[in-house]
């Protein structure tokens, strides 16, 4: 998705963060089922939303926007893919959300 670094990179940020102020509210964002993404692509997702480095884990798909680069990008996936992994992201992100985040 062209984005400026790896998955570990930013990872180890969030950790270096938490080790500072275990206080601070952090939330991401994850898109699912963008263009050539794998069944491994996104395993490594579930294991990013997983890793309880995040306060909260905004879900969303992967939707044609016509004039992008990612229009022209091979591997598009079947809605029913991307529904299907979206549903799967969503349902934790909804009710792993300790009440007192809500708050905040």
């Amino acid at each position: 998705m062209n984005r400026g670094c790896r998955a570990e990179e930013l990872l180890e940020a969030v950790r270096t963060i938490r080790s500072a102020s275990a206080e601070v509210f952090l939330k991401t964002q994850i898109v699912v089922g963008f263009p050539g993404e794998t069944e491994e692509d996104f395993q490594e997702n579930k294991r990013l939303y997983k890793s309880k480095l995040f306060n909260y884990v905004e879900v969303f798909s992967y939707s044609l926007r016509p004039t992008t680069r990612a229009e022209a990008l091979p591997g598009h996936l079947p809605m029913a893919v991307v529904t299907a992994r979206h549903r799967r992201l969503l349902l934790k992100s909804l009710f792993t959300l300790a009440p007192k985040q809500l708050l905040r």
